[in-house]
């Protein structure tokens, strides 16, 4: 007896992955950077995806002269 109609299996998902972290490269890399400065570069690997793909509105030169003038 299968699925009802419409359900989904965990076959249909796909599998599972997991991944191995050597531990000693992770708390070099830790003390090397900083742990915030690790997640903040993978926080920002989002907004790096979107370089090149969002349009300007504005005037640079005005907001750069405001903020030398601030």
């Amino acid at each position: 007896m299968g699925l009802p109609r419409g359900s989904l299996s965990l076959q249909d998902i796909g599998t599972r992955t997991n991944i191995v972290l050597d531990d000693a490269l992770i708390e070099r890399a830790r003390q090397l950077t900083g742990l915030k400065a690790l997640i903040l570069w993978y926080e920002q690997a989002k907004v790096r995806q979107l370089r090149g793909k969002l349009r300007w509105e504005g005037d640079l030169h005005a907001q750069r002269l405001f903020r030398l003038e601030n």
